[in-house]
This record gives structure tokens, sequence and C-alpha cells, in this order.
């Protein structure tokens, strides 16, 4: 079972933190990609890749506000020393530049958020090309939570667990073995190894939302790279 959840997972030491920032109680639609590399160098592995034109560190520029975007399709890519995941912090909702590193990046492509007008999260894993993980609900939790359920509606009792499950680590029905959906979510994560503080760029300036603020602390951060598309 999950054992870190998001009311209470930030307080930990930054380096042992592992899930994701939140599920349900963003202000709207977020989206996190990250990746894990085969090897020891993400930026060689991230650099092989056809869809990358350049990849430059912007470290300094980045930590002084002094880092200028350049025209084009563009991702801040940020590595950490607390996790061998790196991050990518967008100034975009949704990025579809970095779609294609899901067949072309050598390592690990995991990526996860949520869709506020639909009620949708997601979970997707891709290693080497092969998807191998994903998890996709409408939100309403499993089972249908008591009060949503109308006792003269025969055909509500088919809209108790509607999610997409695929995983070549788990049973079909792991999902079920969680009261509510969102601790589905965390403990995918958590087993990832991954911690997702929704990183992102905005009003020049490298984010984490909320309590996660420190993750973007600089003392916090070996390198920020300007990826390019």
């Amino acid at each position: 079972m999950a054992n870190l959840y998001e009311n209470s997972f930030y307080r930990r030491k930054i380096s042992t933190r592992r899930g994701v920032w939140t599920t349900w109680t963003a202000p709207q639609t977020w989206s996190s990609w990250l990746i894990r590399p085969a090897s020891d160098d993400v930026i060689a592995e991230l650099s092989s890749c056809d869809c990358v034109s350049n990849v430059t560190d912007v470290t300094d520029t980045v930590s002084t506000g002094a880092f200028d975007p350049p025209s084009g399709q563009w991702s801040l890519l940020v590595q950490t020393p607390h996790q061998r995941w790196a991050t990518f912090a967008d100034h975009l909702t949704y990025n579809e530049s970095l779609e294609p590193l899901r067949e072309q990046f050598p390592g690990d492509v995991l990526t996860t958020g949520a869709i506020d007008d639909s009620g949708v999260f997601y979970v997707r894993l891709w290693t080497a090309g092969s998807q191998k993980l994903e998890l996709v609900t409408d939100g309403m939790g499993w089972p249908m939570p008591p009060e949503d359920i109308d006792d003269d509606d025969e055909d509500e009792e088919d809209y108790r667990s509607i999610f997409e499950f695929v995983s070549d680590k788990h049973e079909p029905d792991w999902p079920h073995s969680f009261d509510r959906s969102e601790q589905a979510h965390q403990q995918l994560i958590i087993e990832l190894d991954a911690y997702v503080p929704l990183f992102h760029f905005a009003d020049n300036e490298l984010c984490c939302s909320y309590e996660h603020r420190d993750a973007a602390d600089m003392k916090n951060i070996d390198l920020v790279s300007l990826v390019e598309f």
C-alpha cells in the first residue's frame, strides 16, 4: 500500500521524497514528463534522440533569472542529486514536442498528469520505446463513493470501477487493492522511485507547486539544460 500521501510526504527530507505532488487539487489541467537514462548519462541519451536538435547547459542563467528562451520548440530539463529521474520544466501546460521521446529515448520515459475538466488522471511509462505501464481513470475513485450511487439505477453498478490499467509488473486488478484512485496514483510513482513536484517555467523563473517550492531551489538542483526540438 502507498505509504506517502500528498498531504504529508512533502514534509519529508527532499532526498527521500517519492510520489506525485497531487492528483486532484491542481487549479487546472497539469502534466509532467520525466526521463531516466539506461546508463548514467541522461544528456548523451537525450541528445541521441532524432527529435532533439540541441541540448545546452543553462544552469547559471536560469538561476540568475537571465535565461532568454529561444524561438521555436523547447523545454528545460532539470537534474537533481535526489533521484535518477530528470524532469522537464515547461512553459506549456502540455508540450507536444516531448511525445516522440516515448519511442526514441533509450531509457525510461514517465508521464503523469490530470485533466480537470474531465476528471481524468494518468500514469504512463515507456522503456526503450516499449510501453510498460498505463493507468487512466475517470476520477470517480473505486468503488464509487456511496453518496454518488443511485440505488434505483440498475446500471449504476457498471460505473463503479472505470479505469484502464496495463502493467508488466502488476495483476490486472491491482488498482482495486486501494480504497481510492489517488492512492494508486501515488503508489505507482513511489514504486518507480520518482518524485514529481511539478517543475514548470513561468515569469522567467523555475518553479514548483505549492509546498514543493524547495525542489526548485538551486541548492537542490545539479543541472538545468535547454532542450530544443
